[in-house]
């Protein structure tokens, strides 16, 4: 089911979700009295839903699927609204958020296909084919030809550095243009480094695994631990629950975020907090820093590929970072956003979907013990 007053809005709508399921019927409610009457006369299985509405709002338009269908995924996908908006929908048990935007197209369709793919979902098994979306082939596509890059690139860096060797006699200039050679060649290999993690997030996962992020969070630690301590950093935790997610993705994510807290740090020594939130089906999760900040107007760009705020003489990377913490999060059907500003630290907020209420709570209940 779409509601949406905009009927340009609807057609893209409707034009990308049955391109990734071309066996689905959308219908549209034109005021609450058809909306009612749809939800009783058809199979409903996702409603998305604007913010703003003519007849009525994103939330009045919750309540009204809640009551007639209890456990239909209510998706909002709206143009008007800010990150205090984003809290009042998942809060209030949408079961996501997306913003309206080029690409919101098409990450509406993803979260759906994803959520329809799940589980938890009560749907018919012929609802969702089974061949792989044109996204997935050209993921599987990129993703084999970063890998088959990967060989002569070792090779030109190889004997770049062979060269540079037998020529450590040769004039400035040759030295110098060797020198380009292996940087750049460096450089390249860390970026398909980074394409390949990008593209083996949620490779071959299992729908129904788990990760403790407990465990996930000593993990990235470890990996980061003399960055940790060259840095000085102090990181506080509070106790963490499981989620519906591959563990190495959940390390990825971990190591990531405090990665860009301990690179873009202030003068100051880090001070990192890792805290947790229930919501409605799923947990909020929040990487809190002292660090240098992020001005507003960057808040969406943060999270592109190879979009850097900062030269990379000043702090080296590829930019790739964040990017793949979003990835990540977007695989598991969650939502990532950062709330900053410049000088006074980032928080990034992550959701995540929950699995088994009571895991987390029993561990909770061992750790006060202890």
């Amino acid at each position: 089911m779409l509601i949406d007053d905009n009927a340009d809005d609807c057609a893209l709508v409707s034009f990308v979700l049955t391109r990734e399921l071309p066996d689905i019927e959308i219908v549209r409610p034109a005021d609450e009295e058809s909306l009612s009457a749809i939800l009783g006369e058809h199979h409903v299985v996702a409603v998305v839903t604007e913010y703003r509405l003519i007849w009525t709002d994103g939330f009045r338009a919750l309540d009204v699927v809640r009551r007639l269908l209890p456990d239909c995924p209510v998706f909002m996908f709206t143009g008007s609204g800010d990150e205090e908006l984003v809290r009042r929908a998942l809060k209030g048990g949408f079961a996501d958020y997306v913003p309206k935007s080029s690409r919101g197209y098409v990450c509406l369709a993803q979260r759906i296909l994803a959520f329809l793919r799940s589980p938890q979902s009560t749907r018919q098994e012929s609802e969702v084919p089974d061949q792989p979306s044109r996204t997935d082939q050209s993921i599987e596509l990129l993703h084999a030809v970063s890998h088959d890059l990967q060989e002569p690139l070792r090779g030109v860096s190889r004997f770049s550095r062979i060269l540079e060797e037998k020529l450590k006699e040769a004039d400035p200039d040759t030295k110098r243009f060797l020198r380009h050679v292996v940087e750049a060649s460096d450089r390249m290999r860390a970026m398909l480094d980074d394409y390949l993690e990008y593209l083996n997030v949620g490779k071959h996962k299992d729908p129904d695994e788990h990760a403790e992020l407990e465990e996930a969070l000593d993990s990235a630690m470890g990996n980061l631990r003399l960055a940790i301590q060259d840095s000085g950093a102090v990181i506080k935790r509070g106790s963490l629950p499981v989620v519906a997610a591959g563990f190495n993705d959940m390390v990825r994510l971990f190591q990531n975020l405090l990665d860009n807290a301990l690179k873009f740090r202030s003068e100051a020594s880090p001070q990192l907090e890792v805290a947790v939130q229930r919501l409605q089906g799923a947990w909020l999760l929040s990487v809190k820093d002292n660090g240098i900040g992020i001005d507003k107007g960057d808040f969406r760009r943060v999270f592109q590929m190879h979009r850097r705020l900062h030269p990379a003489t000043q702090f080296p990377g590829n930019g790739m970072g964040l990017a793949i913490c979003r990835r990540i999060v977007e695989e598991y059907g969650g939502r990532i956003w950062v709330d900053s500003k410049p000088g006074a630290g980032s928080t990034f907020y992550v959701t995540l979907p929950a699995f088994e209420e009571s895991t987390f709570e029993d561990n909770l209940g061992t750790a006060r013990k202890k």
